[in-house]
């Protein structure tokens, strides 16, 4: 996350986000009764007979919920506004879509001691991009890894699954492949996670260097979001990164 402005005295901090971490520590940050001011969109009507349209608007709310999920890359933090703006009276209920690029401003009576610590130790923390892929050879879940938990990116569907019952091994896992190589440049580390020794089996059709350079191998009993929590938990993957 990144400071922009800094003004404790009066209880203002403006920053922006730059990673799916940032939004968990927002979150934790974040307290019903704080202000939150920044761009965002409403859906506004112009004239009597038009549609309502989406346009940008600076607005300052009062929170009163803020919204995180572990599977989600947005933040959402609602509340009312406290000025009138043209077409939206004060106390009209308002929300933030937090995302990565997003720059708000938080403004507090009184900034805790333990905010403080989460608000310099996000500032300090470079979040590792690392690709984890949990598969067999019906189906592959590729995910980004976040502080604690994970983003699904897509599932890929193979050999002897119902949707594919007849596609072979090596065709399934050229497209892990290809995938992986859509990825590989934005990535530090790639996780493969696999039961018995599909893993391998992955390994031996990779022929892009990089890919096999950052790729880091572990167990996992299945292809699905337990097998990859599981996989992110053992200590054999702890220990390799």
């Amino acid at each position: 996350m990144k400071i922009l402005a800094k003004d404790i005295k009066h209880g203002k901090v403006k920053v922006c986000v730059e990673n799916l971490d940032d939004l968990w520590y927002l979150s934790q940050i974040i307290s019903n009764g704080d202000f939150v001011e920044g761009i965002t969109t409403r859906k506004l009507k112009l004239g009597e007979k038009q549609e309502p349209v989406k346009k940008r608007i600076f607005v300052k709310i009062s929170v009163e919920k803020v919204e995180f999920s572990k599977y989600s890359s947005i933040l959402k933090i609602n509340g009312t506004t406290i000025e009138e703006l043209d077409d939206i009276p004060k106390g009209s209920y308002q929300s933030f879509n937090v995302e990565e690029g997003t720059i708000i401003s938080i403004i507090k009576e009184e900034w805790m001691s333990y905010q403080l610590n989460l608000l310099e130790e996000a500032s300090r923390s470079k979040q590792s991009r690392i690709l984890a892929v949990a598969f067999d050879r019906e189906q592959a879940i590729l995910a980004w890894l976040k502080k604690d938990s994970f983003e699904v990116i897509t599932t890929l569907h193979g050999y002897g699954g119902k949707q594919y019952p007849d596609r072979e091994n090596k065709n399934f896992f050229e497209e892990i492949t290809a995938f992986l190589e859509k990825y590989v440049e934005k990535t530090d580390y790639i996780i493969l996670a696999s039961p018995s020794f599909w893993k391998d089996e992955l390994l031996k059709t990779i022929k892009n260097d990089l890919i096999k350079k950052k790729s880091i191998t572990c167990n996992c009993s299945s292809a699905t979001t337990s097998g990859l929590n599981e996989a992110l938990k053992s200590n054999e993957l702890r220990a390799a990164l």
